[in-house]
């Protein structure tokens, strides 16, 4: 299921994030291409991708988060928490950034240091309806039911919008 959403949202990101940036049509194609890649399954193709963008678009934080959501497919999670660290202390995290870094916290096994993440994430983007469905999700594999519903119920009523959200 959480993988799932993070394509889907990484998807949307993808098709929004980078439209905003001023790349040439020459790096959109590229860009296109590293999408290609990683969707197909050759994450590392797409990094080398993205890292060269960066030479380019040095510390461009879309680049940076497909860099890091690529070392996801590749279950490097330790390499995407290394990502998303250096974004944040760049001040150019998202809420989207912190939810898939207390993801790859949880996946490596450290779902308390997840939940810290998601709430720091929520301090900086108290809208962000992304941050409530993880913080639901950790706490209903905890079998903290109540909490769960809690963090769900408020992700609804920031973000409505929001695609798990509305199902």
């Amino acid at each position: 299921m959480r993988q799932l959403l993070f394509v889907i949202v990484a998807m949307f990101f993808a098709t929004t994030a980078f439209g905003q940036n001023t790349f040439t049509q020459e790096e959109e194609t590229i860009i296109n291409q590293a999408y290609e890649y990683s969707d197909n399954g050759n994450a590392e193709k797409a990094i080398a991708i993205y890292n060269d963008l960066l030479k380019n678009h040095p510390g461009d934080p879309n680049i940076r988060y497909e860099i890091a959501y690529c070392y996801n497919i590749l279950k490097q999670y330790q390499e995407a928490a290394n990502v998303l660290e250096a974004m944040e202390r760049d001040s150019c995290a998202t809420g989207q950034a912190y939810a898939m870094h207390g993801n790859m916290l949880d996946y490596m096994g450290q779902t308390d240091l997840a939940i810290e993440k998601y709430k720091e994430g929520l301090r900086l983007f108290p809208k962000a309806g992304q941050l409530y469905v993880e913080l639901g999700t950790v706490y209903a594999a905890k079998e903290d039911y109540m909490e769960a519903i809690r963090f769900y119920e408020e992700g609804i009523r920031v973000e409505p919008t929001y695609a798990p959200n509305i199902a």
